[in-house]
């Protein structure tokens, strides 16, 4: 077993080493799913909006978490949120964009 543990040991170490992966996560109403660029998932999201009636928008960049131990992965929140709100009649179809803080409040 002791070649086994020292092979865990270097493909973990390995793992570890690597860049992170940065997705984009979007939902809009009952609509949701992942992305590899900020710019898709915005459009993704106004088309969800405008096909499902939401009237709000979010996309969030998180890392994409491997749980090598455990054999499971996840996404982990990187602190960069948007999103979008559909305005009032005047302008009808127009939805904007805006980042907030992690905690909610406009940047």
């Amino acid at each position: 077993m002791g070649n086994l543990d020292a092979s865990a040991d270097k493909a973990s170490s390995r793992l570890s080493h690597r860049a992170p992966v940065i997705v984009w996560l979007w939902s809009a109403g009952t609509a949701s799913g992942v992305t590899h660029d900020m710019i898709r998932a915005q459009l993704t999201a106004e088309s969800a909006m405008r096909s499902g009636g939401a009237d709000v928008a979010i996309v969030d960049k998180a890392f994409y978490v491997l749980g090598v131990e455990s054999l499971t992965d996840g996404y982990r929140p990187a602190g960069t949120r948007f999103v979008a709100e559909r305005h009032p009649e005047g302008h009808v179809g127009r939805i904007t964009w805006k980042e907030v803080s992690p905690g909610g409040r406009l940047r």
